[in-house]
């Protein structure tokens, strides 16, 4: 009975145990996958050899199995099988199970890897310090010493080296710049997957590399962030099958963490540009709401100057500062902040940096010192300096932009300081031409009381011609600096220099008709005695020259005409280049006047292309830049004499006088050689 007893609790806990197994398949389905149908075929066979203990134990065991030793056979039979059958599982269960803690184990190390290459970047601020603390947490969780990032450089398609681990210095050379037109570059910048157990040479330039270094195994992935391309990773070993195509999954992963990290640095970099921009522009604009008032004050020069000094130093980390002013090759300190400064002035040469800064026109910004040029329409006014006693201490580009809008308005100071003085200087003129005027005005009235009684002298219409040539002469300099910005425009001195050139025109018109009136008149002059003549001179010598005059503005012309008949002779007017030299082809002169600045052609082109035609022909260049030119350039550009203006009547007629000279001279020479 006890046997029987024990046969029924061992069958009893067979089918527990297929029921426990049946319920843990439901819960792991995963066990199913390998060894449960061998331990359920097992627990079936045990419980088929309780079974069978229980009817070897009942009286018609006889009838069912014949003897006790065949029923003994099953029972142990069955036994053996099903134990046989439940170790094989078992077995198979153990294996499963540890492949799956090792399957943990790698999932623990690869989250592992993944937190720490988490928590690096997110304490890197650096992008280089970033990349090079990535590839080192790779190279450790891969057991590899060789690895390269590349960022690509959008303006140029390259893509640049920026970390790097064990390569050799020859290699990093080689792959410093790669392109992304070609190859394994081209496959991975556009987004594939590189992968090879074993690099051979061929004909991909970047392979090439590797191989000549002895590398065999490479994975390489491209690298991205938010959908936009950022460069390219390259694991590199130089052991065959080093790496498995699945370590490309938890780079991928590792690479958009990264990714993020180098965008929030990006973007960081962009708000922290524009932070400063705005804070710059903040600052510009409260250092342009204090200096207006100062600008548009009554205060002199000096003051104004010291006040853009001192709100400089508030925003540019600097301990004194100068302002310089350029007058030719000198320099003078219009204002400082360091005493020893005050009215410090010197040739360019003694002071190298100013010199530097005027001859490239571009800031020099060094440790210690800061210049900027002070311009004005293209024109260097000065130089403003600032300096830094502390060497520790070094200036950057918020200083140098800063410094650039206080230099703007040192300029606005410096140009308002020059109009005042213009502007005093052209009172002064316009005071003189009125005096002019007035004088004219009292020759005009004597002439016109004295006209019914007889001509007048020579020399009173002498002193008219040179009153109206100093007059005409400076109204068209200073017009001339008006329209070319030499000087600040006014429209009231445009207004008076317009009704002054008006009213010395209609002067130079009367005189010219006086003249003309006054030919048929009759001139009572002492006798002079008869010079003696040594040789006879030709009758061509005794009349008056035959000139051309050519000028743009009429009332030189008008001038030059009055000033021409009075001397006695004929004159041929021309208001541009091109008619003055199609006058001149068209007929024979003795003497051409023409201006330098015209609007078509120059006065020198005017000069070359008549000593082209005529080299015999004289030539007279009248211009308000006389100074300007030595006699070699004129003499290259065929300018016989030069008038610069305003010239007075004696001067012109001193040249005449010299071109009639050489003519008497030239002609008498012929007569004695014919």
């Amino acid at each position: 009975m006890f046997l029987i007893l024990m046969e029924v609790l061992f069958s009893i806990f067979a089918i527990a145990l297929l029921i426990f197994l049946s319920n843990l398949k439901e819960r792991h389905p995963e066990f199913s996958q390998t060894g449960w149908s061998r331990l359920n075929g097992g627990l079936v066979f045990v419980l088929l050899s309780g079974i069978t203990g229980i009817l070897v134990n009942l009286p018609l065991s006889k009838g069912l199995f014949g003897s006790v030793s065949v029923a003994w056979f099953l029972q142990f039979g069955f036994l053996i099988a099903g134990l046989g059958w439940i170790f094989w599982g078992i077995s198979e269960w153990l294996s499963f199970i540890r492949r799956k803690t090792e399957q943990v184990a790698y999932k623990e190390q690869e989250l592992e890897f993944i937190r720490s290459t988490i928590q690096h970047t997110q304490k890197g601020t650096a992008l280089v310090e970033l990349l090079e603390s990535f590839l080192r947490d790779v190279t450790t969780h891969y057991a590899t010493e060789q690895a390269a990032l590349w960022i690509l450089n959008p303006s140029s398609g390259e893509l640049i080296l920026a970390a790097y681990r064990g390569l050799s210095p020859q290699l990093a050379k080689s792959l410093e710049k790669l392109s992304v037109q070609e190859g394994v570059t081209r496959q991975v910048a556009s987004g594939d997957l590189y992968f090879s157990s074993q690099i051979r040479r061929e004909s991909d330039y970047f392979l090439n590399y590797l191989s000549a270094e002895g590398i065999q195994s490479i994975v390489c992935l491209p690298f991205t962030s938010r959908q936009s391309k950022i460069g390219i990773l390259a694991l590199l070993s130089d052991q065959k099958f080093k790496f498995a195509p699945s370590a490309a999954s938890l780079l991928t992963e590792a690479l958009s963490h990264l990714g993020e990290k180098v965008e929030f640095l990006r973007l960081s970099r962009e708000i922290k540009k524009k932070t400063d921009t705005l804070q710059h522009s903040i600052s510009e604009n409260r250092i342009l709401s204090v200096l207006s008032g100062y600008l548009n004050s009554d205060l002199a020069l000096e003051p104004i100057l010291d006040r853009v000094l001192w709100e400089g130093l508030k925003v540019i980390n600097a301990s004194v500062g100068h302002i310089f002013v350029l007058d030719r090759d000198r320099l003078e300190v219009k204002a400082t902040l360091e005493p020893s400064m005050v009215r410090v002035s010197g040739t360019l040469s003694e002071f190298p940096l100013i010199n530097r800064l005027i001859s490239s026109r571009n800031p020099v910004m060094e440790r210690s010192h800061l210049l900027v040029p002070i311009l004005r329409q293209g024109k260097i006014l000065g130089a403003m300096w600032f300096e830094n006693k502390d060497t520790s201490a070094s200036f950057n580009q918020h200083d140098l932009e800063t410094a650039k809008t206080l230099a703007n308005q040192a300029s606005i100071a410096l140009a308002n300081w020059q109009l005042q003085q213009s502007n005093s200087e052209i009172q002064k003129t316009i005071s003189q031409l009125s005096a002019n005027l007035r004088e004219l005005e009292s020759r005009q009235a004597e002439l016109l009381s004295s006209v019914s009684l007889t001509v007048p002298s020579a020399s009173l219409v002498n002193d008219l011609n040179n009153l109206l040539a100093g007059v005409l002469g400076k109204v068209e300099l200073l017009q001339e600096r008006l329209e070319s910005g030499g000087l600040p425009y006014n429209q009231s001195l445009a207004d008076d220099l317009r009704s002054i050139e008006k009213t010395t025109l209609q002067a130079a018109q009367l005189l010219k008709q006086f003249n003309q009136s006054s030919e048929t008149a009759e001139i009572v002059q002492e006798a002079a005695p008869e010079p003696e003549v040594v040789e006879e001179l030709p009758a061509e010598t005794k009349r008056g020259l035959k000139i051309l005059a050519i000028d743009d503005q009429k009332m030189i012309l008008d001038l030059l005409e009055s000033m021409l008949s009075t001397l006695g002779h004929s004159i041929e007017l021309a208001e541009s280049g091109e008619e003055g030299l199609k006058k001149f082809n068209e007929d024979s002169f003795d003497l051409v006047i023409t201006d330098l600045g015209m609007p078509d052609i120059s006065g020198f082109e005017v000069s070359q292309r008549i000593k082209q035609s005529k080299p015999e022909v004289p030539v007279v260049l009248i211009t308000g830049w006389g100074s300007s030119f030595g006699e070699e350039e004129l003499k290259k550009n065929g300018v016989d004499y030069l008038l610069a203006k305003p010239f007075r009547l004696e001067q012109l007629t001193e040249v005449i006088e010299k071109v009639r000279l050489k003519s008497i001279m030239r002609q008498l020479n012929n007569q004695r050689t014919g």
